[in-house]
């Protein structure tokens, strides 16, 4: 399920396969490249153009590193390619490996991409922060007559750049690793070579995956030791550490190994793209949605295209795109579940005769949907109930204002409601629906009379 741009909850969307021929190995990473107007995958060792009307994929050339994720980033009208090697770009012809024109080397060990101040900025596999003159990428320093240069973030420290992101018009520098500390945050001052400056900002928390971080609104959104975490909560909730903005599935999330993440402003969503599931933060509800593919469609990373669409690369070697129409992962069903939780009236304590349970549902296509009753906080099944569901019903407002003629305006056929008889004692109630039928939902609820408080063991007995 998901909330809808519209508001809507309802089931999410499917996945529509791109590409014709699998790559070889997983999707290592892609990206629209706007200032080429070019659609590139990273596979096997490869970067490729994918057309995304035929799904063929042209080769273009093998990368400088071995990386098992790719980042890219466009810059001065070219795009430029970081896989843990030597720096390169791509200029719409040919991929090549970035010169340097002055006393220092290109960056050799290329892995997160940012630009700032007009100039490229790239991290490498130690402490070493690299940047290139103004709006010069074949300067990199060496004299105090160039532009560009490097320094060293918290050097020595026994931790390596583990990610970059750009907010409030500052580069921030992630530092640690996968396995183990110390772990830091720290930002770029200053706005030319003589007075840029490193200073960390705060300590005990980092990002574990560079390509987990992206640009959520005003703030950077990563996953760090413990979970998906805020930089702006990072830096205003100093004792003793900020919490994970991913606390409530935090034993779900452990589960699986992030991979990438991207935030689509047009759903306002964050997606984070994990080794068997994709986990969606919704903006507007503070909440999360987990998203398991159909078939064998595990993700392996996640970009947004042109038009802010959204496409996933899979370890099965394809490219899918997030559909807007269609309820189907590459023509595979799949179930969408909820649960409404433990509801007591208000009163855990008292116990309550539960009569009647009500619900409505739309329907978005055909199928089959059930809803079960539990009590005792969704631990014990007291009984539960399947329909069948027409995709052919109407659905929604079609234009018209003839309420009283059947398929026509606000059809009452685009609503399906039952009523149930519940009819049993508890002092809390849990529903819970699952539907292979894409469905919206419209309303739920129960009715029942108290009885009274009852006590539980541990609270009887005397002094």
């Amino acid at each position: 399920m998901w909330v809808s741009p519209k508001g809507d909850f309802e089931t999410r969307p499917g996945l529509e396969r791109i590409t014709v021929s699998a790559f070889e190995g997983a999707v290592q990473g892609g990206y629209y490249s706007a200032a080429l107007d070019r659609n590139l995958v990273a596979a096997k060792g490869f970067l490729y153009e994918l057309d995304m009307f035929s799904g063929v994929a042209s080769l273009i050339g093998p990368l400088s590193g071995d990386m098992s994720r790719v980042s890219f980033l466009d810059f001065r009208g070219e795009c430029y390619v970081a896989s843990g090697g030597v720096l390169q770009v791509f200029d719409g012809a040919g991929l090549d490996n970035v010169t340097s024109l002055t006393g220092n080397d290109p960056p050799l060990s290329a892995r997160f991409l940012g630009t700032w101040n007009s100039r490229l900025w790239v991290a490498g596999a130690d402490s070493q922060l690299r940047f290139c003159g103004f709006r010069d990428p074949q300067d990199w320093g060496g004299s105090s007559e160039d532009g560009g240069g490097l320094f060293y973030v918290e050097d020595g420290d026994g931790a390596e750049i583990s990610g970059l992101g750009l907010v409030d018009g500052q580069v921030v520098i992630f530092k640690g690793s996968k396995e183990k500390g110390p772990w830091s945050v720290s930002k770029i001052t200053g706005t030319t070579v003589e007075d840029f400056a490193s200073g960390v900002i705060s300590r005990g928390v980092a990002c574990v995956e560079g390509h987990t971080v992206a640009n959520v609104q005003n703030d950077l959104f990563f996953v760090g030791n413990g979970g998906v975490f805020s930089l702006q909560q990072l830096e205003n909730f100093k004792n003793p550490r900020a919490f994970p903005i991913s606390l409530r599935i935090q034993p779900a999330l452990n589960s699986y190994t992030p991979l990438s993440a991207v935030y689509e402003p047009g759903r306002g969503m964050y997606f984070l793209a994990t080794s068997l599931a994709f986990f969606v933060w919704h903006m507007g509800t503070e909440g999360w949605h987990q998203w398991k593919f159909a078939g064998d469609i595990s993700p392996s990373s996640v970009w947004t295209g042109a038009g802010d669409e959204v496409y996933t690369g899979a370890q099965n070697g394809h490219v899918y795109r997030l559909s807007r129409a269609v309820y189907a992962d590459d023509e595979a069903g799949y179930v969408s579940s909820w649960s409404s939780g433990a509801q007591n009236g208000g009163d855990p304590y008292a116990e309550k005769y539960w009569k009647w349970m009500h619900f409505s549902l739309t329907p978005l296509g055909g199928g089959a949907a059930s809803i079960s009753w539990k009590k005792d906080f969704g631990t014990v099944r007291v009984h539960g109930e399947g329909i069948e569901v027409d995709g052919s019903q109407s659905i929604g407002w079609d234009g018209g204002f003839a309420f009283d003629i059947p398929g026509k305006g606000w059809d009452k056929a685009s609503f399906i409601s039952r009523r149930e008889r519940l009819g049993f004692r508890a002092r809390d109630i849990q529903m819970d629906f699952a539907s292979t039928a894409p469905i919206r939902y419209v309303q739920a609820g129960v009715v029942g009379a108290l009885l009274g408080r009852t006590k539980d063991k541990w609270e009887q007995g005397g002094g």
